[in-house]
This record gives C-alpha cells, structure tokens and sequence, in this order.
C-alpha cells in the first residue's frame, strides 16, 4: 500500500533526473556544438560581407539585414580540366658567353636551325649589330639552312681571335662533289672576368659573298649593320678558301687564289695529289694559324694530319696584297710544303716504287713525277690517278700543254735506255688521251739515262738499287 510519504519520494527523484539531463545538455553543448558551430562561422567569415549583399532582404528602415533563419552552404571547389595537345611555348635561355669556342658556336647553330634569329643574334653580340634581321632574312626569305653533311669547326687563329665557321646550303639542294658549301665564319675571343674564369664572346661574324649581298640588301639604312658584318677576305680566310680548294681536288679555284708570277701550277697540281693520295686532312684544333701579321704581309702554317702518315705534319703559305691599292686581296705567293712531302714520303717508300710527286731541277722549276717498275712501262695505279687530276687541269684551258719527259736507269744499254724512256712518256700520253686531253696538248721525249735524279751507283762503285728508283721516272710539266 503506498503512503503519501512514499509518492513524495518518488516525484524528488524524478526532478532529480530532469536537472541531471539538462546539466549533460549544457555541458555537452559548451564543449562539442557551440565551438564547432563557430568554427563553420569563422570559415565563411571572409566572404561575410559578400554573401549579406547578396543574401540578406532589402530593409526599408536601413536597420541592416536580419540573419536569415537558415544559411544556404556554399558550394566546394570547382575541379577545371586540364587542357591538352596544346604546346608550350619553348624559350631557351641566352648565354652571352660560353665556356669553350665550341659550346658557343654550337648553341649558335642550334639558334639557327630552331629559327630562333633574336635568341642568335644576342649570342652573336653587339657589334654583329642588325644580325637578328639579318638571319631572319637569310635563314628565313633567302632560304638558306645548316648544312647537315658538315658540322661548324674550327678554322683557325689569327692574331688574338679564333675563327670558327658553319656551313650553310640553299635549302632542298644536294651537296655536289668538288663544289664548296657557303660558309659563315665567327670570330671568336676570350676574356678573364672577375672570379678567375675564361668566357668567351663573338667579336663579328663573316658572311661568303652569296649572303653578304642578302645582307647589304636586307638593310633599311646604313646605321642598321655594323661594318664589322659586312665581308672581308682577310689571310686566315683566303688560306682556309684554298686548302678547301685542294681537299677537293677544285684546281681552278686554287690556282685563282695565287699569284701565277711566283707560284707553278705544278706546285699546285702537286699539293692536290700529295692531299688525294695521302688522304690528308687539317686537323680539328687550330687546324690553321696566321703568323707575321701586317697589313701587306701575312704567313700561315697549316696543319694536317692522316691514317696512312702515322704522324702529324704542316706546311706553310706566305701571302701578300697590295695594302695601297683599293680592294686589293690577299694572294698566295709561295707554298712551302717540303716537311708535309718529306713525312709522307717517309710514309709511303716501303715497297719498291718511290713516292715523290713533285721535284725541283735547276732550270726547269718544278715538275711532277711518274715512277715505274723496274724494265715497265706500264702505269701503276697510283700513277694513273695521278695522270686523272692532270688532265682535269689540263682540260680548264685548252691553250695548256703538257710535256713529258721520259727517263730510265743505267742498266741496259743506252739504245735500249732511251727506248724503254720513250715507252713511258708514250704510256702517260695515252692515259692523259683516255681522260679526254686532245693529243697536241701533249709532247713527249724520251731522254734513256742521260739525266739521272739520283746516283746509280754508290760512292765505292758498286750498284745502288735506291737511287735507281728514282731514275725510273716521267717528268710531267705544265706550260702556257
């Protein structure tokens, strides 16, 4: 039976379990929902004033906007797709200089052919001034490209510059044996700076005559280019425009770099074989180097090397000009190539035929020579490539002849010496009619043993099989 007493315990406790919730709800709301509802607060707080403006009810007392009963959330992120298949544009960077001649002439090539004309011309320098439009007109209206047969190389010093060159062709032409590729030539030189280190920087760049005229012709006015552009054949450029001549057995284009009045054609002719047959080369590091420089007088010492030398060797060309005359070019007045015959000849005498192309005879100046085999007249192969770049030469002008002289050695007897000579000179008069000389462009002469180049006998008497050698010959001159 239930007492009022017990009834009035019941409600206490029941009061007691109401407070005791409430408490936990104000707890509960102090630490967990009131901060992070100011956290969602505090994230929006930037854009506040935005969202009033755009959100809140126009209030006709000016009182400011209510807070609206329910907050919209605001979108996340947008995600933008990225877009692809559309190139970057590339700039390379632009060294002024460059830590080797070689790295710098590169990066210039590498400018030309990315037709990156104002990242060249700012490698090229100052005082290549106007080379940007310049090489926009060459590389881009005039249709000039690198030549990708030839890579930029090095051609040589001269004074305190060193001269590199890279070769160039019209665009879609074929390189076509013995015609030389146009070349741009940049001269180059060198500089301590403030930390100790070399730099090296363009001094002027050198157009061939074909793109100087482009040059002159892409000039608005005469301020736009520097004269340091502009062409000017100078000693390092005519001895590199020569040996290239020879290297490609272009004899004409030699001969018309050297004055006829002090250089032989033969010394020329010479030089070719002695470059064909020993399949000589310049060197790649200071391949030429001009020496006692002045303004009428210059000398270059070129250096070369071969497989079948075994050995590097030189030879030198003495140059003047006319430094009164106006425009006058430099010229070739002698080739000194003695130490070059002599290493090949060192090279190439271990059988039983001698190798000396050319030789000279008190009274009869140079003259090319022919050998054969002991009691031949018959040509051997060498020979005949021989006689092939002379009648190339002799076909240039008809008004050329060319002599031959026969000759033997002392053995047998005379009658039979002067035949046996009069056999060779007709066999290298045959072979020279086989390339396409005309006859009377030839005269022969067969002379036996009267005129030996070296000793047949040794000074005891006795036989000297070497000298001998060298009496088993043709002698071949040029005449006008």
């Amino acid at each position: 039976m239930n007492t009022r007493g017990s009834q009035r315990g019941s409600g206490a406790a029941a009061t007691l379990a109401v407070l005791a919730a409430v408490t936990v709800s104000v707890v509960i709301f102090f630490l967990v929902t009131r901060p992070l509802a100011k956290e969602g607060h505090d994230e929006g707080q930037g854009s506040s004033n935005q969202r009033q403006a755009i959100d809140a009810p126009a209030t006709p007392d000016g009182s400011g906007a209510p807070q609206p009963e329910k907050v919209a959330p605001l979108p996340g992120p947008v995600e933008i797709p990225e877009i692809s298949n559309v190139p970057k544009p590339v700039v390379p960077p632009v060294a002024v200089q460059g830590s080797s001649p070689a790295q710098l002439v590169g990066e210039i090539a590498k400018r030309f052919a990315a037709g990156d004309f104002a990242g060249a011309g700012e490698l090229l320098g100052e005082d290549a001034a106007g080379s940007a439009s310049v090489l926009k007109v060459i590389f881009g209206d005039a249709g000039y490209e690198l030549d990708k047969d030839q890579k930029p190389a090095e051609v040589g010093t001269i004074g305190d510059v060193v001269r590199w060159v890279i070769p160039v062709r019209k665009r879609g032409t074929v390189p076509q044996p013995g015609i030389a590729a146009e070349r741009i030539f940049i001269d180059l030189v060198k500089r301590v700076n403030g930390q100790g280190e070399i730099e090296w920087s363009v001094k002027r760049i050198l157009y061939p005559p074909a793109i100087d005229v482009l040059v002159a012709d892409a000039t608005a006015s005469p301020d736009t280019i520097s004269e340091q552009v502009r062409t000017e054949e100078d000693a390092l450029m005519m001895a590199d425009g020569f040996i290239s001549a020879i290297t490609r057995l272009d004899y004409a284009t030699a001969l018309g770099g050297c004055d006829s009045q002090t250089v032989p054609e033969e010394k020329i002719a010479g030089l070719c074989i002695v470059f064909e047959e020993g399949e000589i080369r310049l060197r790649e590091k200071k391949p030429l180097v001009a020496t006692a420089l002045s303004e009428e007088k210059a000398w270059v010492i070129a250096h070369v090397e071969s497989n079948k030398l075994g050995q590097p060797s030189e030879f030198g060309l003495v140059m003047k000009r006319n430094a009164g005359k106006k425009d006058a070019k430099w010229q070739i007045t002698e080739i000194n190539f003695g130490k070059l015959l002599d290493t090949y000849i060192a090279a190439s005498e271990a059988g039983k035929v001698p190798y000396t192309p050319i030789k000279s005879r008190p009274g009869s100046g140079d003259m090319l020579v022919l050998y054969f085999e002991y009691d031949q007249a018959d040509l051997l192969p060498r020979a005949k490539r021989q006689i092939e770049i002379l009648a190339g030469i002799l076909k240039t002008d008809r008004s050329k002849t060319l002599s031959i002289v026969g000759h033997a050695d002392a053995l047998g007897t005379e009658h039979y010496n002067v035949r046996l000579s009069s056999a060779r000179a007709a066999a290298v008069k045959q072979q020279i009619s086989a390339y396409g000389v005309p006859a009377s462009q030839v005269i022969t002469k067969g002379l036996g043993e009267a005129q030996p180049w070296k000793s047949n006998q040794r000074d005891d008497g006795s036989d000297d099989p070497k000298g001998r050698r060298y009496n088993r010959r043709a002698e071949l001159g040029l005449h006008f």
